[in-house]
Parts: C-alpha cells; sequence; structure tokens
C-alpha cells in the first residue's frame, strides 16, 4: 500500500474498515461484506463487472442492501430517490475503473457526478442532500399512506418512504395525528371525504419525489387542498348604491318619452309677429 502514501484506518456508518490515503483519500480495504453494488441509467457492461468482480464486489439485486450506486449522472428513477434516501455513495463508473486498477475500493467522494444544469434546474445539490440524508434519515417518524391512483405506483412509493426512514401504511388512516400524511391525486378525490374529516394533510406525488431528491420536507407547495388550519379568507364585496333608488316595480315600467319640438306652434308664430299698424289721423 506505499503506492497510496501513508496510512490510516476508519470506520464509516455502515461498518465498512478505510484506509485513509494522499492521492484519492480513504480507500476501502474490502468489498466481501460491503460490495453491493447498484447500477441505474446506464448498463452494466462487462468491463465494469470485472472490475467490480476484481474488488470482491458483487452486483445488488435489490436498492434496499446495495451500498453504491453507479450512474452517469442525476436522474430521478427509482433506484437513484432510494439510494438518496437512505445516503448510500453515489459514484461514476470510474470508481469502479480507477478501484479496480489498485486493487481496493477508492474513497467515492472525488467520483461523485456533477452535473450543474440539473441540479440548478431541480434546486439542490447532491453532496449536501446525501450528508443531510446520512445525518437525519428525511421521513423518520411519520407514517405515509398512498392512494391507489397515485404515480408512481404505490408499491415504487412505498420503497421510497421506507428508504427515507419512514412508515408506509397499507390501510387508510381514520384518525388525525401530525405524524401521518396522506398521498394522493386528483384521480382519486372520491377518497378524499376521510381524510378530510380527519384533518389529514393530502400531498401529491411531487411532494416525495422531490423530497427524496432534495432531502428536504417541504409540505405547503404540495398540498392539494387548503388545509383546515388556515381558512382561505374571501373578500367582501363592497356594493355602492346607485344615485337613484327605485323600486322594482319602477325599475321596469315603461316610461314613454315625449320628444319636444323645437319649432313652436303657427299660433304663437303668429303671435310673435303680428303687428298692429299705426293709424295717423290728420
Amino acid at each position: 500500500m506505499d503506492q497510496y502514501g501513508p496510512v490510516k484506518t476508519s470506520v464509516d456508518q455502515y461498518g465498512a474498515v478505510w484506509m485513509d490515503t494522499d492521492q484519492y483519500g480513504p480507500i476501502q480495504t474490502s468489498m466481501d461484506q460491503y460490495g453491493l453494488v447498484l447500477f441505474t441509467g446506464l448498463v452494466a457492461s462487462p468491463a465494469l463487472l470485472v472490475a467490480l468482480g476484481s474488488l470482491g464486489g458483487t452486483e445488488a439485486t435489490s436498492v434496499q442492501d446495495c451500498t453504491h450506486l453507479v450512474t452517469d449522472g442525476i436522474r430521478r428513477t427509482l433506484k437513484f430517490l432510494c439510494a438518496m434516501g437512505r445516503g448510500v455513495p453515489i459514484v461514476t463508473p470510474e470508481w469502479l475503473i480507477q478501484s479496480s486498477h489498485g486493487g481496493v475500493p477508492l474513497s467515492p467522494a472525488p467520483f461523485l457526478p456533477r452535473d450543474p444544469p440539473p441540479e440548478r434546474r431541480l434546486r439542490f445539490r447532491l453532496s449536501s442532500a446525501l450528508e443531510r440524508a446520512r445525518g437525519h434519515p428525511l421521513l423518520q417518524g411519520y407514517g405515509v399512506h398512498v392512494t391507489p391512483g397515485v404515480q408512481p405506483c404505490p408499491q415504487d412509493m412505498k420503497d421510497i418512504v421506507t428508504c427515507c426512514g419512514g412508515t408506509f401504511l397499507p390501510l387508510p388512516p381514520r384518525e388525525h395525528r401530525p405524524d401521518i400524511l396522506v398521498i394522493s391525486c386528483p384521480q382519486d378525490r372520491a377518497l378524499w371525504a376521510p381524510f378530510e374529516a380527519a384533518r389529514l394533510p393530502l400531498l401529491s406525488a411531487e411532494f416525495l419525489l422531490s423530497g427524496a431528491l432534495r432531502q428536504r420536507l417541504e409540505l405547503r407547495p404540495f398540498l392539494l387542498q387548503k388545509t383546515p388550519n388556515s381558512p382561505q379568507k374571501h373578500k367582501k364585496k363592497v356594493k355602492f348604491p346607485s344615485k337613484i333608488q327605485k323600486s322594482p316595480t319602477e325599475k321596469f315600467k315603461f316610461q314613454p318619452q315625449i320628444k319636444k319640438s323645437r319649432w313652436k306652434c303657427p299660433e304663437s308664430r303668429a303671435k310673435k309677429f303680428s303687428f298692429t299698424p299705426k293709424i295717423k289721423i290728420f
């Protein structure tokens, strides 16, 4: 191990033993017990499988038991979101290649996928989100129920909920508790009445998808209805009285309009222009 510099050992949260070096940072001594690698967004090529086998690792069959996720970029796949919820290392394929050259697994930190455009579009940073997931699971202490019409399907949502530390509730809850959340969709509006009666928050599926990716618990932007505790205030319309108040009978009463003629009758005209001749007596 002299080629990697001075050696210091450390143990991570998964129980794996790492050796600190100068070139690539900590190096895992063996993948026999913890090397269950899962691939998403790419097909595991023969070269990658050979590199994985040389390290003593195997390909994982479930996201629940994988120790590393290998991907070529940031994507919102089921495997990626579950790995985010568990806080497992997410690395590029270069991690397997470089590790196989040295014969020992390298630290995943230098091989974290860096994809600034998706991070800006999705409003998160991968490294910070993974740190939050390892520090405190997103849904720890919460129970989540998913209605049948939600997409992704309830079974996939169950995997995300459990990976984020929550408890999946297969039966609809009937009483109000601050630690119970309901994920639904407009297609299941007919099922909302018991949840609204119990004053349970109804959330869209994006609440869980975006929350697992960003590792932030935000309810308000994803509510499907106004919560009873914060009713919507309706503005009162002010009616201004009209200048002339008319009764309902007078309002629709027909009133003929009489137009005044600009010319006077002939008699009045005659009076106006009539004159009396003056007779002079001589």
